[in-house]
């Protein structure tokens, strides 16, 4: 597993939200780009249409990150309006 994700206040994403999706997996893609972009500062909005992806925002917000996770199915075109 990945060392735990420490907010960067400086960082290159300071300021910025980011929208991440896919955030449980199972390539890890998401997950690994969360993790990245609160390192360096963002306010990472994880969604995935599985639950698991709360654990990712979980663990950022844990470690001094600020983020939030919000279940979607993105082919549903109200699930995204929603986000």
């Amino acid at each position: 597993m990945e060392e735990a994700v420490r907010r960067s206040v400086g960082g290159r994403l300071a300021g910025k939200v980011c929208l991440i999706t896919g955030t449980a997996g199972p390539v890890g893609q998401g997950e690994s780009a969360a993790r990245l972009f609160a390192k360096e500062g963002a306010v990472v909005v994880g969604t995935d249409i599985r639950r698991e992806g709360e654990k990712v925002v979980e663990e950022i917000r844990a470690a001094g990150g600020a983020a939030v996770f919000f279940p979607a199915d993105l082919t549903k075109e109200g699930e995204v309006k929603d986000l």
